[in-house]
């Protein structure tokens, strides 16, 4: 049933290849430890992370 029919509109990204297209995307699974993922809620945290977006936010950044 394709998402125009059942009018859901609260569908997560990751749900449309999974439920919506799965002919169309060949997924897999990779096994990882819990510091592999870092949580960041902001821009900030992010330029914590990479300067790159800190220089972004300071508008240093050559375009």
């Amino acid at each position: 049933m394709s998402l125009k029919l059942k009018k859901n509109r609260q569908i997560y990204w990751d749900d449309v290849p999974i439920f919506l297209h799965p002919d169309e995307f060949e997924l897999e699974v990779t096994k990882i430890s819990p510091d592999d993922v870092q949580e960041i809620d902001s821009v900030d945290q992010l330029a914590d992370v990479d300067q790159h977006y800190r220089d972004l936010l300071s508008g240093d950044s050559a375009q």
